[in-house]
């Protein structure tokens, strides 16, 4: 299977949601390691997320609750498939597209 990418405008949103959710961890006092691994992570896993199946409401990630989104990017980490690029484990986003 060949996974999709988003789009450039999407991709600068999705970076600025990944600052915004380090940023958020690093007020909650959250230890992270590797910082740059951590980030890279969280933008490629919404980027595959997005283009791949579930697009997300990129707008209201960034400017919308933080839980909604902390509760979001957790959760597609944990449970998005990365040979398919498909959520399992039926979770869905709060933030998706409708």
């Amino acid at each position: 299977m060949k996974d999709k990418h988003s789009n450039d405008a999407d991709m600068v949103k999705i970076e600025l949601i990944a600052k915004r959710y380090m940023d958020r961890l690093e007020k909650m006092g959250v230890r992270m390691g590797d910082k740059e691994q951590l980030r890279l992570t969280v933008v490629m896993d919404l980027d595959a997320c997005h283009a791949n199946g579930w697009p997300l409401d990129l707008d209201a990630m960034l400017t919308g609750r933080s839980v909604d989104m902390m509760h979001d990017i957790s959760g597609i980490n944990q449970h998005l498939n990365r040979d398919t690029y498909h959520l399992g484990g039926c979770f869905v986003p709060r933030l998706a597209q409708r």
